[in-house]
Formats: structure tokens, sequence, C-alpha cells
């Protein structure tokens, strides 16, 4: 709860709002996010928005939030983009965890190309 609150500095309200995952960022350029029940991660990218937080970082985790229904409140919510995402990530061709670990490897090798095929809508 003290991630969902202060995590995010000054843009904690906007953050939990807007991407709804527990996050922790540092003025280094590093988000530690949680996503309860599915896994944490960490990001690093030195480009600093106004509020001290890594401008790639945050656009990367709003987009996967967006994306894979991630936010706090997706599984209570019955806008129609929500249940379309919940239902792209558990129907899909590869599993929960193979995309999890592909995301996860794709991030320590840099391929860029396979982060946006997850990333894009």
């Amino acid at each position: 709860s003290i991630m969902q609150l202060n995590g995010m500095g000054g843009y904690s309200g906007e953050w939990m709002f807007d991407v709804g995952i527990p996050a922790k960022s540092s003025k280094s350029g590093s988000i530690i996010a949680v996503i309860p029940g599915i896994m944490g991660m960490y990001l690093y990218s030195p480009q600093l928005d106004d509020y001290g937080n890594s401008v790639r970082s945050v656009e990367f985790t709003r987009r996967m939030a967006r994306r894979y229904a991630l936010h706090f409140l997706d599984n209570h919510i019955s806008a129609p983009q929500s249940k379309e995402n919940v239902v792209n990530r558990q129907e899909g061709r590869e599993t929960r965890e193979q995309v999890i670990m592909n995301v996860m490897f794709a991030t320590v090798h840099g391929d860029m190309n396979l982060l946006n095929r997850y990333i894009e809508t």
C-alpha cells in the first residue's frame, strides 16, 4: 500500500489512476513494479521526466498494463476494453507464464522488436 500511495513521488496519484500497478521509482531512472500474484519487474532507463521518473519505464509499464489488463481495478471494472484484454490474456496462443518469460528475456537482451510485439494493441 505504501508503493501505491507514494512509490512514484509526485506522480503517484496519476500513476495509480492511469497504470494501476504498485511501483517504486528512484532518481537513477529505476522503477520496481509489482503485479500481485503475477510478477515483479525492474525497469531502467536514465531519461527522467519532470517528476524524476524514468520516461521509457513509465511508458512501457503503462502500455503493458493496458495490453494485458493488469490495472488493479481491471478485474472489477466492466469496461469493454478491459474485458477484451483479459480474454486475450487468457485465451491467447501463449500461456501467461510464456508471455511473462518472453517479456523478461526480451528485456534482458534488449530485443525491442519482441517487446513491441507484446506492447502493441
